[in-house]
């Protein structure tokens, strides 16, 4: 892979060594690359955030969002250091004493941050808090005394509707330099108009795209892919923090471009689900033994992550328990399919499996908060036959939900509706009493 050195300028203040590399090889993320140098006031306010630290001589970040993606990204910023590897060439250096040059005993090779996490569901980042030492902000008004110290904050929300919200309701209290870093799997559309609104109402705030892939099993060991849309300066400050969650990073374009990625990546998955369990259906009610068969095609050229993994581990064993749900799975497809309409009319594969999506909750076999995985079910009764061992063959089962009348769904969408109707009366609760 190609290596492009940025130099940046050199900087007389010694904690804004300890927090911006001098010379940062852009090794982990490749893409566009056209770069400015940051502006000497935009490194030292992120340098500066360490002034104010009580815990740690590390920047602070924040958090919004612990779901199951959020929760444990939020806990490897707050437990892996910014360690010299973290920039690639060494040059990150540990805490400084605040009196001078000198580097703590024992801390010359790395850098914790301070952060702070904030969710709807309060106990949750209670929780994280005690586990991780995080700072919980969850029962504070939005202020410049939390959200105003963050040098970054990063995002995990359900949707990006959701996100639009949060970040109107966090906007007047964050510091004007601060990057914001959304990290759900939202519509590249409202991504733009995310950008455009804070440009317009905080100018300076820079606006990123970063969905990441690989569960929350990746999030946990940092061994997650990060595609990044947004501006390449803020891309190569935020770096040494999305390298504690992340393996693989890779900037794709402007603001939009990780989340138009991300949807396509999203819909690829589910798709090679159901082509590969549809495959081995046929074959099991053909007498092949679906066993042997995936033997022999993960050595060959039809295997992928699906065949590897996924269907050994969630489908076969019927644990369906990797931890994303299906109803979000099927938000993804859809915003897929918005970018095929849009730049691909007459595209059909995904449309299928949104179609199937629709179907299998229409029919009550999977419900929004299924696993994803789950959703090889709906291939079962059709086929009449299943992977994993059963009593009960799938042609004699029900679907969970039997009736699954029209009145059934319009009471699940409005149930849907309700919810989200509550959030945002939440988030206005909110903003006036800040």
């Amino acid at each position: 892979m190609r290596k492009v050195t940025i130099s940046a300028m050199r900087v007389a203040t010694p904690r804004l060594r300890s927090v911006v590399s001098t010379s940062v090889p852009w090794t982990c993320i490749r893409g566009n690359s056209s770069f400015q140098f940051p502006s000497s006031q935009t490194l030292a306010f992120h340098a500066a955030a360490a002034s104010t630290e009580p815990n740690t001589g590390g920047p602070t970040v924040a958090f919004i969002g612990l779901g199951a993606m959020g929760y444990q990204i939020a806990h490897r910023l707050a437990v892996k250091p910014m360690t010299p590897d973290s920039v690639g060439d060494g040059s990150l250096k540990g805490a400084r004493l605040h009196r001078g040059e000198s580097i703590h005993r024992g801390m010359e090779q790395h850098v914790m941050r301070n952060v702070m996490v904030w969710n709807r569901t309060k106990s949750t980042a209670a929780r994280h808090a005690q586990e991780f030492n995080s700072r919980d902000i969850s029962c504070e008004d939005f202020s410049a005394d939390n959200l105003g110290l963050a040098s970054v904050v990063l995002m995990c929300l359900p949707t990006s509707d959701v996100t639009f919200d949060i970040v109107k309701d966090m906007a007047p209290h964050l510091n004007p330099d601060c990057i914001l870093v959304d990290c759900c799997t939202g519509h590249p559309t409202t991504t733009r108009k995310i950008a455009a609104w804070l440009g317009k109402e905080r100018p300076g705030i820079r606006y990123m795209d970063c969905p990441i892939s690989g569960g929350p099993g990746g999030a946990s060991q940092g061994k997650l892919a990060a595609m990044l849309g947004g501006d390449p300066e803020a891309a190569q400050i935020i770096l040494p923090h999305l390298t504690s969650f992340a393996a693989k990073i890779v900037h794709l374009g402007p603001v939009g471009a990780g989340h138009a990625v991300k949807a396509i990546n999203n819909a690829c998955n589910v798709s090679n689900l159901l082509c590969l369990h549809e495959g081995l259906l046929a074959l099991k009610n053909m007498g092949v033994d679906a066993s042997l068969a995936l033997e022999v095609i993960n050595k060959s050229s039809g295997r992928s992550l699906m065949s590897e993994v996924r269907v050994l581990e969630e489908i076969v064993t019927g644990e369906f328990n990797y931890g994303f749900k299906l109803g979000l799975m099927a938000k993804d497809v859809g915003i897929a399919v918005d970018l095929m309409d849009e730049f691909y009319p007459s595209a059909q594969v995904y449309k299928r499996t949104a179609k199937i999506h629709f179907d299998a909750m229409s029919a009550g076999t999977v419900n929004f908060d299924s696993d994803y995985t789950e959703i090889v079910k709906y291939q079962e009764i059709q086929a009449g036959a299943m992977l994993r061992a059963s009593e009960t063959n799938a042609a004699d089962s029900e679907p969970s939900t039997a009736s699954a009348s029209p009145k059934a769904i319009e009471a699940r969408m409005k149930a849907l509706s309700d919810e989200n109707a509550a959030l945002h009366a939440e988030l206005l609760v909110l903003r006036r009493s800040s």
